[in-house]
């Protein structure tokens, strides 16, 4: 299932998010879709908690196994943020 607009309304509302990728439940603030060089539109999010600690993971849209916003708003970007991602060739919505 493709979760975009369920992404760009948190992105817009920004909102936390609870994901299922590669098997685990994470909690992320979205700040950014785009479409990699290798063609997959892909997420880049500030992870809250998961199995790969706190911090700026991108996870491939098409992979997200489930997806639920969560009514906890985030204030901003974090530190490192890069709107102009330059893993992305097309930025599709961002903070």
């Amino acid at each position: 299932m493709n979760y975009f607009e369920e992404l760009e309304e948190a992105i817009r509302n920004r909102l936390r998010v609870e994901i299922v990728y590669s098997g685990s439940v994470r909690i992320v603030e979205p700040h950014l879709i785009g479409v990699t060089f290798a063609g997959n539109t892909t997420l880049s999010a500030f992870q809250v908690s998961g199995s790969s600690g706190d911090g700026f993971r991108a996870f491939v849209v098409d992979r997200i196994e489930g997806l639920k916003i969560t009514e906890e708003p985030f204030h901003g970007p974090r530190q490192g943020y890069n709107p102009n991602d330059s893993m992305m060739e097309t930025i599709l919505v961002r903070l």
